[in-house]
């Protein structure tokens, strides 16, 4: 049975808000009008416009340079002085997140105060949200057309017209793994003397940068004895791209099992191919997807759409377009590589 923890598996977040918005619903019996996720980047953001914050329990103010690692060490150590280990699994287990709503409490006292810089915060608050970090969905349909106009409400942004590319990738391990894994994707795409559709080729090289000699993989739930201890395991895997509907897979490569490999419909008219690996601390891994795209995307009107991962970093990305490259990183949510000759980029 699907549980409310459960809920976020859609990068759509629309479809994603909807489904949380019923369970809550069932749950308590409230019908909300809108939810809004905020993941660490947009928190580093809003406290950087703030800072510095206090904040019951923290050693020191916080600011933009610290936020994350003060976050880590108040999730360690809910109370002053107490680690897991001092109260106990169970005891630890329940105020492990007691942090979220004292940051909140005090964002929104110094918010209401007056003594900040609203141009900062505004600036701080629309990075978040062309960024993805910060993502709304409104039940009110006007103020939700409004939301997907700006590309502020989180869904797939997939145009019929275009190419699209979204790489989703979802650390099954219980563990923190995948805040340190580096990653970088090579999208090429071909088209055929033969007039037949273009082929497209996504390469993605996955790096895990903490070295631990003679590391076993344990997928076992279980906390360790602070943060680093769970980052400091394997990457258990599982890879999802989206790519335009109609798309047809052709082979896909570097997975612990080819039963693991699925394609299958996807949200908003895409079609989702889907494998599963295992990356230890210290190694490296490729994988890689094959597949014909539909016929409608010609040479001369070829335009791709690449959306990032909603809470990634920053995506390295080069992308070979009938044998012109062109390399980029994309920051924002949305980033659209026109046809050749490129021209430059912009934002859908």
């Amino acid at each position: 049975y699907l549980l409310f923890r459960d809920a976020n598996w859609s990068p759509d977040f629309p479809t994603t808000a909807m489904l949380l918005r019923t369970l809550y619903h069932e749950e308590t019996g409230v019908m909300v009008d809108g939810i809004v996720t905020v993941d660490l980047h947009a928190l580093r953001y809003i406290v950087g416009a703030l800072a510095p914050l206090r904040l019951p329990n923290a050693p020191e103010p916080l600011t933009e340079a610290n936020v994350l690692e003060q976050v880590k060490a108040l999730w360690g150590q809910p109370e002053a002085g107490e680690t897991i280990t001092d109260v106990g699994l169970n005891q630890w287990w329940g105020q492990r997140k007691n942090f979220i709503p004292a940051l909140a409490a005090s964002v929104l006292a110094k918010v209401q105060s007056g003594d900040i810089d609203y141009v900062a915060l505004a600036m701080a608050v629309e990075r978040s949200l062309n960024e993805r970090a910060i993502q709304i969905w409104l039940a009110e349909e006007h103020a939700a057309t409004q939301l997907a106009t700006l590309g502020w409400d989180g869904r797939l942004r997939v145009d019929a017209t275009r190419d699209y590319l979204s790489l989703i990738d979802t650390n099954m391990g219980y563990n923190k793994a995948n805040a340190v894994i580096e990653r970088s994707l090579h999208y090429t795409v071909t088209w055929p003397t033969n007039g037949a559709p273009a082929e497209a080729t996504v390469t993605i090289d996955y790096r895990h940068p903490i070295t631990l000699p003679n590391h076993t993989c344990d997928i076992t739930p279980r906390y360790g004895s602070d943060y680093q201890d769970l980052v400091e395991r394997c990457f258990f895997n599982y890879v999802r791209l989206y790519v335009p509907q109609g798309s047809t897979l052709v082979e896909a490569t570097g997975f612990l099992e080819n039963d693991s490999v699925r394609t299958a419909r996807g949200e908003r008219r895409t079609q989702v191919f889907a494998g599963y690996f295992v990356l230890p601390p210290g190694e490296q891994a490729r994988i890689q997807f094959r597949y014909q795209l539909p016929p409608l995307l010609t040479q001369e009107n070829y335009q791709l759409i690449v959306q990032r991962q909603a809470g990634s970093g920053p995506l390295s990305l080069v992308v070979t377009i009938a044998g012109e490259r062109q390399e980029m990183v994309v920051r924002e949510g949305i980033t659209t590589v026109p046809s050749p000759s490129w021209g430059g980029l912009g934002r859908g």
